[in-house]
């Protein structure tokens, strides 16, 4: 007979283990083993779930958030109005912690929040999401430039100088006040150059910072 846990407390708070049968001191054994690693994958499921709430889960399209983020580096980025500014109509894949990626160990050099951000790029794995530029008249994620909306390198008048801007997903964490994406800033042929960006908000705007591992020219 399987002793329950309110019977095993009253035999142990008596002293009389050494009655109990073997078969059943087997049970108790086990019982313990159990309840322990009940413990252990009940600590391990919490440790991930903190770990999941520092960065927030990233939606099956380019949210508001990220649209506001794009325009904003687009704002400061450009000083004047580019001649041609084209924006393109799709995210491209980026993965800073893939076999191939920028950044290499890197709990050495970023707090865990940042890593639990990149980490967040392993879940989009290959996809690729639409850019509806058409947000980018939003008031809340206005670009200030005159821009056109581009898949790719324009196929008319290529002698005509350009900047083609494309960006990653935007990663945030918990708090929508820390974010990561990467950008590339195209001008045809080899002509270009991009990177990881860390970004965090002050009083409500967008700072931006390059992450030197992450930054690639051609």
């Amino acid at each position: 007979m399987f002793l329950d846990v309110e019977s095993f407390r009253r035999v142990r708070e008596k002293g009389c283990t050494r009655r109990v049968p073997n078969s059943q001191t087997y049970k108790l054994r086990f019982y313990n083993i159990l309840r322990r690693g009940c413990k252990t994958v009940a600590f391990v499921i919490l440790a991930l779930t903190a770990s999941c709430r520092r960065a927030a889960p990233i939606s099956n399209e380019v949210s508001d958030d990220e649209y506001a983020l794009y325009a904003a580096w687009i704002n400061r980025h450009f000083k004047e109005q580019p001649q041609r500014l084209l924006l393109q109509d799709q995210t491209f894949i980026f993965d800073p912690l893939g076999q191939n990626g920028c950044v290499q160990n890197p709990r050495e050099k970023l707090d865990r929040t940042a890593v639990a951000m990149l980490q967040q790029y392993r879940l989009l794995g290959s996809a690729i999401y639409a850019v509806l530029t058409g947000h980018f008249q939003r008031p809340e994620s206005r670009v200030k430039w005159r821009y056109e909306e581009s898949r790719g390198f324009p196929t008319e008048d290529q002698a005509r100088p350009y900047s083609l801007i494309a960006f990653s997903r935007a990663v945030f964490d918990s708090s929508h006040t820390r974010a990561f994406f990467a950008v590339s800033d195209s001008c045809g042929g080899l002509c270009g150059y991009g990177g990881l960006v860390s970004a965090h908000r002050e009083h409500g705007k967008w700072i931006f910072d390059s992450f030197p591992p992450c930054a690639w020219i051609s």
